[in-house]
């Protein structure tokens, strides 16, 4: 439940647009392009997130520079591409380059996703000093890199009918007077960019000066009082030719929310919706975006709880109905009291309406974790800790829309962080259930231990002994624990074996900002084993 908060929002952006508007419930497919992932190692984790357009920047170098790179195993007389959008520096040797793309793409974890979906790659080349139509050595050089390249990825387009398609972009287009290019590496086609490219290709898909090709139209969406420019003088002319060509538009490439939401908010309120899709070029992670322009693409939350203010959200998925339900809590900076809210939406990501709680629970420290247990459909308990490892059992009535303490208790944890799983049913026994505890002490150390409630007579048990599961090297800031098993089941893994009432995963994140993660069985007596450590040093 708590993995539905990764593309929810409760902070209100400040800026040029109004997230409290929306989300629109069009088609509108607002989304993203994987904008110079020049190292192909991060594509795995991405390509799990959803990606299917990207863009790499084959950035020709010399053979006196190439002779020094590790990836480039063929060592032409002409140099290679190394991928880098910025200048390669000599003082790395182990940048990917082209050779290293048609492995990634055969590779057999990569299959899947060639599987569900067609992969766009666009091709954005970069060169220094020289221009590919000025007749220099070096243009040579690169032209024949690229003549080879080309014959390379087609064959392996011919051979494997992957659903893959490259795309020309950059110093590879016959755009910016490259007009020595025009009829080189048909049919990649080509992106457009206004003012750079050759206006009559806005209009024409003739085939004389390979007009035809440029497709793919790649607006700039500059993060200063010209954002729009760009985007409005297309979006005048109906979007010329690109409206009904079959890819998306494409915008490079603003990171701030307030710039993605303005260009969002013309292209919609122009009501010409472009059905392949209005792309974001995008240097931000893909989750970041999500949450982003969630209010504009109906793809996540990001709702502005406007009658709320205070620090330290909180937030509970509320199971057991046909509406999306969420528990969430602030603490009032003016007020110094904690505040609970529920929030209804009658489909997946849609829009909000939001009811404040009543409560006779006062706690002048804020909260800092909180779970939930169902009883029924519109009933649950609660429960609410707070740093010094005290916590409150509250019962919720969501149809009276009230929050009423039944106990109050404190665990016996250091100083530090704490955090509190999910609650897992005890087996065979009704009103009990398990749940971990989790926290640090002074010396950075993380332990964890099992607790037991029994929600008939509000009896709280601690279980066994604190277990150290690893340690870090600077103060950590804050942690999270969450049940990955449903209790009491025979586990033979790695990790565990026998019969265990719950297992999860502690997540860490220090002073630094790094994040670190173990996994932990518990049995029922309170004994902590299986632990496996990732980064926790």
């Amino acid at each position: 439940l708590r993995a539905a908060a990764f593309l929810f929002s409760l902070l209100c952006f400040v800026g040029c647009a109004d997230i409290c508007n929306g989300p629109y419930t069009s088609s509108a497919s607002i989304s993203y392009q994987i904008h110079s992932w020049n190292d192909l190692r991060e594509w795995n984790q991405v390509l799990h997130k959803g990606a299917t357009w990207f863009k790499i920047d084959p950035h020709y170098m010399n053979s006196t520079f190439c002779q020094n790179q590790e990836q480039d195993t063929l060592q032409r007389p002409e140099g290679c591409f190394v991928l880098s959008h910025d200048y390669p520096t000599h003082r790395r040797t182990n940048y990917n380059t082209t050779e290293d793309v048609i492995p990634m793409l055969s590779s057999n974890w990569f299959q899947p996703f060639l599987a569900n979906s067609k992969i766009s790659i666009a091709l954005c080349f970069k060169v220094d000093s020289f221009d590919p139509c000025d007749g220099s050595e070096a243009a040579a050089n690169w032209t024949k890199l690229v003549d080879e390249l080309f014959a390379s990825y087609s064959s392996y387009l011919n051979e494997s009918g992957a659903q893959v398609e490259f795309i020309l972009d950059g110093a590879g287009t016959a755009g910016a007077n490259r007009t020595c290019l025009q009829e080189k590496w048909r049919p990649w086609n080509y992106t457009w960019i206004i003012g750079d490219d050759p206006q009559s290709a806005f209009y024409s898909n003739s085939q004389e000066n390979s007009l035809d090709r440029f497709q793919l139209m790649n607006t700039p969406v500059p993060e200063d009082s010209t954002c729009l420019q760009k985007l409005t003088e297309e979006g005048n002319q109906g979007y010329g030719k690109f409206q009904a060509g079959p890819y998306p538009f494409l915008n490079w490439e603003p990171s701030d929310q307030g710039y993605i939401l303005d260009s969002a908010d013309y292209y919609l309120d122009t009501g010409i919706i472009h059905q392949p899709g209005f792309l974001y070029a995008i240097n931000i992670d893909t989750v970041q975006f999500e949450v982003f322009a969630g209010s504009r693409s109906g793809r996540a939350w990001n709702y502005c709880l406007e009658s709320l203010k205070g620090d330290n959200p909180l937030l509970a998925a509320l199971p057991g109905s046909q509406d999306i339900r969420f528990l969430v809590s602030f603490f009032n900076t003016d007020s110094m009291m904690q505040q609970y809210a529920i929030l209804f939406a009658q489909e997946k990501f849609g829009n909000f309406l939001m009811f404040e709680l009543s409560t006779n629970h006062a706690e002048s420290a804020p909260a800092v974790d909180m779970s939930v247990m169902s009883i029924d459909s519109d009933h649950f308990n609660v429960m609410v800790w707070y740093s010094t490892g005290s916590y409150v059992i509250l019962h919720l009535d969501v149809v009276e829309l009230e929050l009423r303490a039944k106990m109050t208790g404190t665990w016996p944890v250091s100083s530090g962080s704490v955090s509190s799983s999910e609650f897992v049913k005890a087996q065979n026994e009704t009103n009990s259930s398990f749940f971990t505890v989790t926290s640090s002490t002074e010396q950075n150390a993380v332990q964890v231990q099992l607790g037991k409630i029994d929600f008939h007579s509000m009896h709280v048990s601690v279980i066994g002994e604190p277990t150290q599961i690893g340690e870090s090297n600077h103060p950590i800031d804050s942690l999270s624990v969450s049940t990955i098993m449903i209790g009491n089941q025979e586990l033979e893994t790695e990790l565990c074996s026998g019969e265990f009432a719950m297992s999860g995963i502690v997540s860490v994140v220090d002073h630094e900002k790094r994040i670190s993660a173990a996994m932990f069985c518990a049995t029922d007596s309170g004994s902590i084993s299986g632990i496996t450590t990732s980064d926790l040093v």
